[in-house]
């Protein structure tokens, strides 16, 4: 991703995401959750004591895997992705559009009052005791490859998972990123993420990455961030690595220098582009039409509802796009659709009338918000 001009020092940041996970706990244990299907850990990283100390048959069996602090935390494929408890159930070859099929079937973990909950053994004995496809939007083809959905292959094709299958494809998939890649990149920095715990899976499959604790860019994602604004709304996309033949590639500043990955896709993964241009104000009302991400126009599940579209405005930018609007239309219906649609992202939005020029909400300085 593109290097912003200011980031939070990494203390400050440190200390920021303790607090908001810490709150994130109490607001569990407290049930205020208002979805019991919600991702259990989103915004999180797993308790060391849970993968520590259990399954309690046989404590701390899984302790050792790269990827088990984020395992299960937000909708991801996870058993197919390297150091996780079932990646030997699905080897790279294994047959996907058949019996493994459910490797590639994102799930994350949920309450015990999940309707569409599954019982898991991976931590038996603890309260992470279940997950769901569902959440995630996919089927449940573990319990058996016969049931309703199955077998997931959500874009056709040969990809059988939640990317697309072709240059898009999730380059990574099934594999972890080489040491040497985060030891000697980005050119300007070497290593600067290799410190990072669980940073050999960063970006290998469909997985809502920056809101991950502890990857490059989770101090821009804090968990009690508006997501429905247009500066955090991206934070909850998936996205996955991809090759540079990807029509809907997106350049990536992470491991700059390195051949590969040099981009990353959302679409690929189902999501839509809601980054590009989402910190400078005047370049809002070029998002897509699709943004902000909502549970209703993606697979995966996100947090916010956003029903009335972006929470951030801009009054100069809103008058601009207004005024652009009445330049190129001649009849009132024409001018009332380019404001409707060109301006949405821009202007406030006031119940039963029309699309307001208000006060900005932001200053356009990347530096003031960051």
């Amino acid at each position: 991703m593109t290097t912003l001009s200011c980031r939070l020092s990494s203390l400050d940041g440190a200390v920021m995401m303790a607090l908001a996970m810490l709150l994130s706990a109490v607001t569990r244990a407290f049930g205020i959750a208002n979805d019991p299907c919600e991702c259990l850990y989103q915004g999180e990283r797993l308790n060391t004591n849970l993968f520590q100390n259990y399954p309690s048959s046989n404590p701390g069996a899984h302790a050792g895997l790269a990827s088990i602090a984020i395992y299960g935390t937000t909708c991801a494929p996870w058993d197919f992705l390297a150091g996780t408890p079932w990646k030997s159930y699905c080897p790279d070859d294994a047959e996907f559009s058949g019996g493994a099929n459910w490797c590639k079937v994102p799930w994350c973990y949920v309450s015990d009052a999940c309707p569409t909950r599954i019982a898991s053994s991976v931590f038996a004995g603890s309260t992470t005791a279940y997950y769901s496809y569902d959440t995630c939007g996919g089927p449940d083809c573990y319990s058996s490859a016969s049931n309703p959905g199955c077998p997931y292959n959500p874009h056709g094709g040969p990809s059988y998972g939640v990317d697309k299958a072709g240059p898009c494809a999730c380059m990574y998939q099934g594999v972890a990123l080489s040491t040497s890649l985060v030891s000697n990149y980005p050119s300007s920095n070497p290593g600067a993420y290799s410190a990072l715990p669980s940073i050999t899976a960063y970006g290998t499959a469909c997985a809502a990455w920056d809101q991950i604790p502890n990857t490059p860019w989770a101090s821009y994602c804090p968990v009690d961030a508006d997501w429905c604004h247009q500066h955090y709304n991206w934070c909850q996309a998936a996205w996955c690595y991809v090759d540079e033949s990807c029509p809907t590639r997106v350049p990536s500043s992470v491991f700059a220098g390195a051949t590969a990955p040099a981009y990353y896709s959302y679409e690929t993964c189902g999501a839509h582009d809601c980054y590009t241009g989402s910190f400078d104000e005047n370049s809002w009302s070029s998002l897509p039409w699709a943004c902000p991400l909502t549970d209703a126009k993606i697979d995966y599940y996100v947090q916010p509802d956003c029903k009335d579209g972006f929470t951030g405005f801009s009054k100069p930018v809103c008058k601009s796009c207004r005024k652009k609007c009445k330049n190129k239309c001649h009849g009132k219906k024409c001018k009332k659709n380019c404001i409707k649609n060109k301006c949405k992202h821009v202007c406030k939005k006031v119940k039963g009338r029309r699309l307001e020029e208000a006060s900005s909400t932001e200053s356009s300085s990347v530096a003031s918000y960051v």
